[in-house]
């Protein structure tokens, strides 16, 4: 903090947050005017659906068909159960995707029951992620091992 030009916090409450308490919080506030929180989100003008170049098919709020074209492409491509669109039938089941670092502050507990429920109940989820730890890393190894061969579930451990 001390030599940094910046830094950069998950939230503006946060922020507030580590300025009130724990052992950095002097640290912090002698160094308020180059410490800031950023809310984690999405740039909407650069990931908007009406007007992304790489979609197959554009979509907004109010006119979501091309929504259905993305989906579909998606399972294709990660090769879940999937029809043609014309036929209609997948795209009406639910599509579930969390992205995430796989760390236990996340809730892994909670990802892997959503993983047998979701499966369970004949929808379809993948789970982007990547974990530091390899205990938890050698986990959902085992749980792709044991569901990407299925119709309804992609696990991939490749997130950066």
């Amino acid at each position: 903090m001390v030599y940094s030009n910046a830094v950069v916090t998950v939230s503006p409450t946060y922020l507030k947050e580590t300025l009130c308490s724990g052992w950095l919080a002097s640290t912090l506030i002698r160094h308020r005017d180059k410490y800031f929180g950023i809310l984690n989100g999405i740039d909407a003008a650069m990931w908007n659906p009406a007007t992304d170049v790489f979609l197959p098919a554009k979509f907004n709020a109010q006119k979501i068909e091309g929504k259905k074209t993305c989906k579909y492409y998606v399972q294709r491509g990660l090769g879940l159960a999937s029809v043609s669109i014309a036929k209609n039938v997948t795209l009406k089941v639910p599509l579930v995707v969390c992205i995430t670092r796989l760390v236990a502050q996340k809730g892994l507990h909670l990802i892997t029951h959503a993983i047998r429920h979701v499966e369970e109940l004949g929808g379809q989820i993948v789970i982007l992620g990547k974990a530091s730890d390899g205990r938890i890393e050698g986990e959902f190894k085992q749980l792709a091992d044991l569901h990407n061969q299925g119709p309804g579930v992609r696990i991939l451990l490749l997130y950066r």
